[in-house]
Parts: structure tokens; sequence; C-alpha cells
């Protein structure tokens, strides 16, 4: 971190962010090399994700900055189904990111429900061993106002003081399907977020967010030097969302994305460019260690 002449209201710093892990033991190849041989800083664990255990086994103690990928839209909810119905579908599950949107938007979810869920999963992950610092969410629900006027209490319980928060304009420059996508999902998603700061007051988190065109682009790299050059200072977050399928080889499109993003983070080139653009790898815990970036 820099200090000295200018402070860090000078530096570009930016959180590199993997979501998912403990989603599958593939996301958690990835995110474990992108930390380990490439530029990631930060990860977010699914505590109810079917590869959560091995997730927490490999980070405990690593240094890695991990928080809770808070996940009330794939799966199971930790909770059985009878506890929280406003959550589930007809057969126990959550209900998919299209129905919970639609339920939260429609005032259908049970605040009761969701306070006993999300305090759940922070507490699977103690139970791991592991203490979340910071929290974001599967599908971008705890910007929701529903979610998040539950999950602001449980985080202050948990002693959690940061929050991911999509603000400034992205990096969907271009005509590309991935950049039109993918500025149509930051706008939405920072439109949700400002109804929500209200519940989020006092928490940190970064102050630019970028990550929605990366996911979509056949070739996430193809900006990365022009990007780097106009990022702006103070903090900003990336978020990512790596997988190393090897030995065995990606199949589906969503596979293949997750690994050129998991290669992309481990290249040398990339690491390359943004110490060229000035930008310096930081975690939230650095930033709120240093509240004036």
């Amino acid at each position: 971190m820099a200090d000295g002449q200018g402070g860090l209201a000078a530096v570009k710093g930016l959180i590199v962010h993997g979501d998912d892990f403990g989603l599958s033991a593939a996301v958690n190849r990835g995110i474990w090399r992108a930390w380990r041989e490439g530029i990631l800083t930060a990860a977010s664990l699914v505590a109810n994700g079917p590869a959560v255990a091995e997730a927490c086994a490999l980070a405990t103690g690593s240094g890695l900055a991990l928080g809770l990928h808070l996940n009330l839209t794939c799966g199971r909810p930790l909770l059985p189904a009878e506890r929280v119905p406003s959550l589930t579908d007809a057969e126990g599950n959550l209900p998919g990111k299209r129905a919970f949107w639609g339920r939260a938007l429609r005032g259908r979810l049970s605040a009761g429900e969701l306070t006993a869920e999300i305090d759940a999963q922070f507490g699977r992950l103690a139970a791991l061993g592991v203490k979340a610092g910071h929290l974001d969410s599967h599908h971008h629900v705890h910007l929701l106002p529903a979610v998040a006027a539950a999950a602001a209490p449980v985080m202050k319980e948990w002693g959690v003081r940061a929050v991911r928060q999509v603000r400034g304009k992205g990096e969907a420059a271009g005509l590309s399907p991935a950049a039109f996508f993918g500025r149509l999902q930051h706008r939405s998603v920072a439109a949700a977020g400002r109804r929500c700061e209200r519940f989020y007051r006092g928490l940190d988190g970064a102050g630019n967010f970028y990550g929605f065109s990366w996911y979509l682009h056949p070739d996430p790299g193809a900006r990365l030097t022009e990007w780097a050059a106009r990022l702006e200072k103070g903090c900003s977050e990336w978020m990512c969302h790596p997988a190393d399928f090897a030995p065995g080889a990606p199949v589906t499109a969503a596979e293949m994305r997750r690994q050129r993003e998991c290669d992309l983070l481990c290249s040398p080139v990339t690491r390359q460019i943004l110490a060229q653009a000035g930008i310096e790898l930081m975690t939230i815990e650095q930033k709120m260690r240093k509240p004036e970036l």
C-alpha cells in the first residue's frame, strides 16, 4: 500500500474478488489458483454450496480475505424448508433468481425467515472455521431492500463491517453484446442498491464496481489495458467468477467463461498491465484500515 506524499486518495486501489467459493470443486480450484498464482485478493463463500467445506479447509489461515456470498436463489437453504416457506419452492429448493427477485419486489418474503437463513449461513461458515469479513451475494440479492433490511442487523451481530455496493459507471464500454448486457445489469443492480444504502449505512465498501461485462465477454482480457489506464483513483472492486476444470475440460459456455477468467487472473501479462497502470492490489480490510481511500 502506498502512503506518504499524496496519501491513498492518489492511489488506484483494486480489490480482485472471486465469487462462488464453495459452489463446486472446479470453482474452488479456480479461486485457489487465482489466489496463489494470480492477482485475486478476496473471495466469498457459498455457505450452502456443495463444496463449501473443502473451500473453508483450503482457505483457513491462508491470508485470503473471505466473506459470505449470501445464496438465497440456488440449491437448498441451510434451514429446513418448512421453516422458510417464503424462500423455497414446492420441492424445498430455493426458487431461482427470477422467482426470488419477483417475490422480493412483490413483498412476499418473510423478514423473519430471511433473518434466520442469513444468520444460519454466517453460522455455517463460523462452524467451518471462517469469520466472514464482508458480505456480497449470489445474483446480488443483498441489494434488494427486503434482504438488506434483514441482512444489516445480522451482519452487525456477526461483526461484519463491509458490504458490496454496485457503484460507478462500470467497465462496459463499446457496442458488443457483452458490453450491452453488462451495462444493463450494472445499471439495474445499481438502481436497486441505491434503495438499500440506508440499511447499510456505516458499512464500508469499494467506491466503484466492475465485473458484469468481464464474465460475459468471449475475450475478457481484450479491453484490459484500456480499462486499467482509465481506472478511477480510490478503491474499486473487480468481481470475478474463476473456475479451473483441469484435468477435465470445460463443457458448457458458462464453464468456458469461468475458465477464461481464471486464466486471465493468473496470466503474468495481466499483472504487468495492472502494474504499468499504477494499480495496487488490496482487500477491503486494508481499505478499512486506510479510510481516506
